[in-house]
C-alpha cells in the first residue's frame, strides 16, 4: 500500500465549537443546553433532532467542520471559546447542494463522538496564536497611540484614513485600503478561513473601543479601531497576501501622514 492510499483512508478531523462553559450557544438558546466537555471520551445523540438538514429549530442537529477556520462561523458572537475535535455518526449530511453554496468542509449529524479539547487559537487559523498575541497583548497600547495620533489633529487623521481607503497609488508600496480588505476576504475564502477573519476583525474592534472610548472620545476611538480591524486582518492572513497589500493593512500609509503621537 502506497502512501498516497494511507491518506486516502486517514478519517476526517472534525471540529465543534462551544463557550468556555463547554456548552453549545444555540442548544442553550434553543432549551436543550448540550455540554460537550461533560461528553468527552463519550458519544452523544442529539437531544431534540430536526429533520436531515433543515434548520426547524435553531438546534436542529450538530455542526461541524473539517476547516477549523470557519468553525466559529455557528457562534460567531463569542469572544472567547472552547474547540472540540469530534467524529460524527450515522447518517451525515450537508448542503452543499443546495443553491450552489460550497459548504463542503461543513456536516451535520444527530450523534457524535467526543475525540479530545483543542487548542483554541485552530478556530481563528493556522495564524491563529499570532492574532491572539495581537488581540491581548500588543493592541491596546496600539489602539491608544493611533486614538492620540488622532486627538492630536482629528481633521487631518480622518482625511489621511479616507485618502488611504479610496485613493488609488497614493501610496507606491501599498494597496488602497478598501481594495486590501476585499483581498483580504477573498483570499480568507479560499484557505477556509471566513470566519476567523471576520472574529479577528471583531474581537480587534471591541478591543480597541475598549482601550480608547473612555479617554479620547468616539471620533479618536473609532479611528483607532478601524486601524485594529485591518492590523488583525494583516497578521490572520500575512501567510498569503502579498506585500503591497500587507503593507496598506499594517497601516504605512497612515503611518506617514498622522502625527505622531509620542
Amino acid at each position: 500500500m502506497n502512501a498516497s492510499t494511507k491518506k486516502k483512508q486517514q478519517p476526517t478531523t472534525y471540529y465543534l465549537v462551544t463557550g468556555v462553559d463547554g456548552i453549545i450557544p444555540c442548544s442553550a438558546a434553543a432549551g436543550f443546553p448540550t455540554d460537550i466537555a461533560a461528553a468527552l471520551g463519550t458519544t452523544i445523540v442529539h437531544p431534540n433532532p430536526g429533520r436531515r438538514w433543515f434548520d426547524d429549530t435553531a438546534f436542529s442537529y450538530f455542526r461541524m467542520v473539517s476547516a477549523p477556520g470557519e468553525v466559529l462561523a455557528d457562534a460567531p458572537d463569542l469572544t472567547a471559546w472552547r474547540l472540540w475535535e469530534v467524529q460524527p455518526l450515522g447518517t451525515t449530511g450537508n448542503w452543499a447542494t443546495v443553491g450552489g453554496r460550497d459548504d463542503r468542509w461543513r456536516l451535520y449529524a444527530h450523534q457524535l463522538h467526543v475525540v479530545r479539547e483543542a487548542d483554541a487559537h485552530l478556530a481563528l487559523g493556522p495564524r491563529g496564536r499570532q492574532v491572539l498575541d495581537l488581540l491581548q497583548d500588543q493592541l491596546p497600547d496600539l489602539a491608544r497611540r493611533w486614538a492620540a495620533d488622532h486627538q492630536a489633529d482629528p481633521a487631518r487623521a480622518d482625511d489621511a484614513h479616507r485618502t488611504w481607503r479610496l485613493c488609488t497609488f497614493v501610496e507606491p508600496a501599498a494597496a488602497r485600503g478598501d481594495d486590501a480588505h476585499s483581498n483580504a476576504a477573498s483570499h480568507a475564502r479560499s484557505t477556509r478561513r471566513s470566519a476567523a477573519l471576520l472574529v479577528a476583525e471583531h474581537l480587534a474592534i471591541r478591543t480597541a473601543c475598549a482601550a480608547t472610548q473612555e479617554e479620547f472620545g468616539r471620533r479618536a476611538a473609532h479611528y483607532a479601531a478601524m486601524r485594529a480591524q485591518a492590523l488583525a486582518a494583516a497578521v490572520l492572513m500575512e501567510d498569503r497576501l502579498s506585500d503591497y497589500v500587507l503593507n496598506s493593512l499594517r497601516g504605512l500609509y497612515l503611518e506617514h501622514l498622522t502625527p505622531a503621537s509620542a
